[in-house]
């Protein structure tokens, strides 16, 4: 059976052939007209004869009167059916051939194999080259199929790469209107749309997508970027872009706080969060379940705050003196002169509250007579001292240890008799600037370097007993596991913690892990915050300095501000995150 192949060529012009080095053209150079195809046969071995036709579109068969032709040269490679043939009166011409095998490598050049000639009736010589052209077959791969450019990132990046034997040419079909893109090459061009490339064999380009955020509404758009190619098994390679433009606007999520936090709590009975700001002087509670925010304005600057056992008081340490206030009202109940700075205080369960100053002196008060002891008096080797304090659940016992001092120390105090509180132990280690423990208090949370560890107790001997480490993240540098603070959730058996990164690693999360082993199961990066600064409101890099989360554990409360060594502000704001389905 004949097969028609498609010739590559269009027929349009003929031109006067002024040569011909053959002996037959020399004897009718006077008498008979030569003409050169404008075109190009391209052949390649074929075993079987196949069909090649050409329209003459310029051929005036009727002025000619053509009809007939005669092969009388052609390339040796070349073998024809029958060296005669007819021409119709449209101008088409038909003839069979095969073609032997032959060397072929691939090249963009076409490889001249030679000419096949003509001697057409009442026309003339007609002459038509032959060539062979081969390209190769590519395979074109792309290293990305989706490109997310996010809120902030500048531009993206992604390779096309030819892994064969072939040329591959290839066409910036389609593009999103609001995306440019660049080769990465020496003169970093731009690749438009319906432009062609062409990319070597066993090679790679790349290109960079730089998105143009300033033409499109706020919200998420997304876009495709098409590619058409010659490989036949990937003729359309497509990409995926995502992009998303801010509206400069925060969240109903983010609530924003007036000045400094601090210090914060979380009663996980009623699911609220107590807060306290310096300038303006505040007390705050946010209760989660409905989404309520009270404030109260102090009279004096806060310094710390502590529940009071039966969870019904907040207890307020400020300048110069303790008071403490309803919980459900934010109404006061108490006020006791110090005459100093409370830096942190604990109801003793006993009548009195125990508190400290700026020099690690402990204190308390007797809550119906507002006498004040100070408990730290002594010789050197019982010296009970410390500005953080925990009152041990179920026990008439306060660990003691110290912001500023490292270690911080833990001192171990006994308060069975309130007036006079006795050193039990001391320990020469330290958990960081505040006590973080599970909900039943068993174990403690060092902020300095993630270590979890038994809470100690009357029986503890030298050495307090780590049980393991919190990893937030994997690395051979594990003194960089800072942590600003710490929640336990007993319903989900979680614990969150939130990471304290320095600005230059941007590690800007918060981690939960399982309560039993510390595997690290979800991290969560922080949400940036949008602040105004000199008239004009930007987006910035947040760090949680409290994390707390709802008695169920479906919410998660951080208590943030913005992470800028280059901007010293307060940008303070709570967040609420949905963990339900996590």
């Amino acid at each position: 059976m004949k097969q028609t192949i498609p010739i590559l060529l269009i027929l349009s012009l003929l031109t006067l052939f002024t040569a011909c080095d053959d002996s037959f053209l020399e004897e009718n150079r006077k008498k008979t007209d030569s003409y050169i195809l404008d075109g190009t046969l391209f052949v390649y071995p074929t075993p079987q004869f196949t069909e090649v036709t050409f329209a003459l579109a310029d051929l005036d068969v009727n002025r000619f009167k053509v009809s007939r032709y005669k092969v009388v040269q052609y390339p040796r490679i070349l073998h024809f059916a029958s060296l005669h043939g007819e021409i119709d009166g449209s101008g088409k011409l038909t003839f069979d051939i095969k073609v032997d095998p032959f060397e072929s490598t691939v090249s963009l050049e076409p490889l001249e194999l030679g000419t096949i000639i003509l001697d057409i009736d009442g026309f003339g010589l007609l002459s038509i080259p032959v060539m062979h052209y081969n390209p190769g077959i590519p395979h074109a791969e792309l290293s990305e199929q989706l490109l997310d450019l996010d809120s902030v990132s500048i531009e993206k990046e992604f390779t096309l790469t030819n892994q064969a034997n072939g040329y591959l040419f290839y066409r910036l079909a389609a593009k999103p209107e609001w995306i440019r893109l660049s080769q990465q090459s020496v003169y970093e061009d731009s690749f438009q749309l319906d432009s062609t490339r062409l990319l070597y064999p066993f090679s790679q380009t790349s290109f960079r997508i730089i998105p143009d955020r300033d033409q499109l509404p706020a919200g998420t758009h997304e876009g495709e970027i098409i590619l058409e190619t010659n490989d036949p098994d990937n003729p359309r390679l497509l990409i995926t872009v995502k992009v998303v433009v801010r509206s400069f606007k925060n969240p109903y999520s983010m609530i924003p706080l007036e000045g400094k936090v601090i210090d914060a709590e979380f009663d996980k009975l009623t699911n609220c969060a107590i807060l306290i700001t310096q300038n303006p002087a505040q007390l705050i509670t946010y209760q989660l379940d409905r989404k309520e925010k009270q404030v109260v304005n102090l009279e004096r600057n806060p310094s710390c705050i502590q529940l009071s056992s039966d969870h019904q008081l907040i207890l307020v340490g400020m300048n110069d003196r303790i008071e403490s206030f309803q919980l459900s009202t934010l109404q006061r109940q108490e006020s006791f002169v110090t005459g100093f700075i409370v830096t942190d205080i604990t109801d003793g369960e006993n009548g009195r509250y125990y508190f400290s100053d700026t020099n690690n002196e402990l204190y308390s008060v007797e809550r119906k007579t507002a006498e004040v002891i100070n408990h730290t008096a002594g010789v050197w080797q019982n010296r009970i001292e410390g500005d953080v304090l925990l009152k041990l659940k179920g026990k008439p016992t306060l660990l003691l240890s110290r912001k500023t001092t490292s270690p911080n120390g833990v001192f171990m105090v006994d308060i069975a008799d309130p007036a006079s509180p006795r050193l039990l132990n001391y320990w020469h280690t330290g958990f960081g600037a505040r006590y973080w423990t599970t909900e039943d208090q068993q174990l403690l949370f060092s902020t300095n370097d993630g270590k979890v560890y038994h809470t100690p107790d009357e029986t503890t001997g030298e050495e307090i007993r780590e049980t393991g480490k919190l990893i937030p993240y994997d690395s051979g540098y594990e003194y960089f596991y800072y942590f600003s603070s710490f929640d336990h959730n007993k319903e989900r058996s979680v614990i969150w913690g939130a990471y304290a990164s320095l600005v230059s690693l941007g590690r800007n999360i918060v981690v939960a892990f399982d309560d039993s082993h510390y595997n690290r199961q979800r991290t969560i990066i922080l949400n940036d915050y949008v602040f105004n600064v000199s008239g004009k409101a930007d987006y910035y890099k947040t760090m949680a300095h409290y994390l707390f989360t709802s008695s169920n554990g479906s919410q998660l409360l951080l208590v943030k501000n913005i992470d800028s060594h280059d901007l010293s502000t307060n940008a303070w704001h709570l967040e609420l995150v949905n963990i339900t389905n996590e």
